[in-house]
């Protein structure tokens, strides 16, 4: 899982080479949001890395901590998944809230490659441990890497 940090402002130079890395290779990016104060994020984390390790041919995962001191980037990876982190919308900055859409904690955008490009998330939501919400991450994630294939097929062509 990559992992990268937020703050006052956006990393946004690194998310978008995250995700157009993942893009690029034709795999699935799953932004998951969250801050090191969250309960529902931690808790949700060992779910996540399992998730992440069952789709790590397909998926990229990339954690960003909406509320670490600008800079700290925590570990680079594909695939393969991390947990932990977490914190309520009242410490996500005000930048996570504009530009990702985001509302609470943890919260996924799901990218098929050529939808960063696009501008635009296949799936954006929340999610905990709820069994219907973990459902919906779970759901979302299988149903749109089992379409990568294709799609990957599609954004290399366009690239040439």
């Amino acid at each position: 899982m990559v992992a990268l940090a937020g703050g006052a402002s956006p990393p946004a130079e690194e998310v978008a080479a995250a995700l157009e890395r993942a893009s690029a290779q034709g795999r699935l990016a799953v932004l998951c949001v969250f801050s090191e104060g969250c309960y529902a994020c931690r808790a949700l984390a060992p779910k996540l890395r399992q998730l992440a390790e069952a789709h790590a041919d397909t998926a990229t995962f990339v954690k960003l901590n909406a509320t670490a001191p600008e800079g700290e980037a925590q570990g680079v990876g594909g695939g393969g998944g991390g947990g932990g982190g977490g914190g309520d919308s009242a410490d996500l900055g005000a930048w996570a809230r504009s530009a990702l859409g985001v509302d609470r904690l943890p919260w996924f955008l799901i990218y098929a490659p050529g939808d960063w490009a696009a501008g635009r998330p296949s799936a954006s939501f929340t999610a905990s441990l709820r069994p219907e919400r973990l459902a919906l991450l779970r759901r979302e994630v299988e149903r749109r890497a089992c379409r990568v294939p294709a799609a990957a097929a599609a954004v290399v062509a366009a690239s040439r």
